[in-house]
């Protein structure tokens, strides 16, 4: 019965604001225990849209609103403070951490990295571009996530939709023309 967004946003807040407390209820039984061979791992399938893109609480868009999740590790000892490192990741990533700092190793033919360095204060693993995918089977859509915050929108058959420079524009409210363009066009084309 609301017609406010700003509404939906405060209660979408409130979610956020109520998870956090209980992530620090959980970390603070941890500590209290001493559990410091403990690694936790909180991440999300997507985000939200809050009328942005005029995209109404829905998702399987492939803008940042719907791909940007949180990932948040904790873990004594384990984990170095400070900010995320520069670069990309994915999903696909997590197993291959888990199974690193599991002392199992990694998978071979695996399509993810271990974060293990990065969490330890080095750098992401190396990689041109981290890729998204939404859609059904007969209709997928693209978008590559480069260095330096290039992001390539790019159809089923690989033409290319738009070009964004999340870095400078991370709303994705003024697409990429001229040289930005020809610089997706160069990323997707190493994609397909």
């Amino acid at each position: 019965g609301y017609t406010e967004r700003r509404h939906y946003v405060a209660r979408y807040d409130g979610d956020i604001t109520y998870t956090d407390a209980e992530l620090g209820r959980l970390i603070a039984a941890l500590e209290a225990d001493n559990r410091s061979d403990t690694l936790v791992i909180v991440t999300a399938d997507h985000g939200e849209s809050m009328t942005d893109h005029d995209r109404y609480f829905c998702h399987g868009s492939l803008y940042n609103h719907d791909l940007h999740v949180p990932f948040i590790v904790w873990g004594p000892g384990i984990v170095a403070p400070g900010p995320a490192p520069a670069g990309v990741s994915s999903h696909v990533d997590v197993l291959p951490t888990l199974l690193d700092y599991g002392g199992v190793g990694s998978l071979p033919g695996f399509a993810g990295a271990s974060l293990r360095p990065a969490l330890e204060g080095g750098a992401l693993p190396k990689r041109d571009w981290v890729l998204s995918v939404v859609g059904r089977s007969d209709n997928l859509r693209y978008a590559l996530h480069g260095a330096g915050g290039l992001k390539v929108l790019t159809n089923a058959k690989g033409g290319l939709e738009s070009v964004w420079n999340v870095a400078s524009d991370p709303s994705e409210s003024k697409a990429l023309r001229g040289a930005g363009r020809k610089a997706g066009r160069l990323l997707s084309r190493d994609f397909a």
